[in-house]
């Protein structure tokens, strides 16, 4: 079993080195150019190969909806030029939320969800003249939730704190 190290490698020499000792069959370029090109995602096509990946604000509305701190961090996505934002966990049931702040998806607030995409879309569309791939995480955290959000028929487990 291999332990976790560091991340030491400051040198494209030193990731080639870690790379052969590994006998691992991976390129490296000193070609950056290729990350500006577009690529393909299923029926999708993304405008380069950055992308942000999925941060839990927990800033959503009381419903789970998008707030406004959601909005702003999600525009400032958009604006910075990355061809796929990948959107944070959210749940699919009330009780299958992490936390009270965690963004929630229904029925009742899928409307907002769809006026934050549109946001999204507009702010890259402005800032770069093209659209951007946007992926959604669906999340259920079962038992893994904050005590407040569990049924009561399940009792609180040990060392379990609630956010206020």
């Amino acid at each position: 079993m291999s332990q976790h190290k560091r991340f030491h490698i400051k040198t494209l020499d030193q990731l080639r080195a870690e790379v052969s000792q590994k006998c691992l069959s991976i390129p490296v370029s000193e070609d950056l150019s290729v990350l500006g090109e577009p690529l393909s995602i299923g029926s999708h096509t993304a405008p380069n190969r950055f992308a942000v990946q999925p941060m839990e604000g927990f800033d959503s509305t009381p419903n789970g909806a998008p707030g406004p701190l959601s909005f702003r961090r999600y525009s400032r996505y958009a604006q910075g030029g990355f061809g796929l934002v990948w959107m944070e966990a959210t749940a699919v049931l009330h009780e299958g939320r992490s936390n009270p702040g965690q963004l929630y998806l229904h029925k009742d607030n899928v409307g907002v969800f769809c006026e934050l995409v549109r946001t999204m879309r507009q702010t890259a569309k402005a800032a770069f003249g093209r659209d951007i791939v946007i992926v959604i995480q669906l999340t259920h955290s079962m038992n893994f939730r904050a005590p407040m959000l569990r049924p009561r028929a399940l009792p609180p487990r040990q060392g379990w704190t609630a956010w206020t």
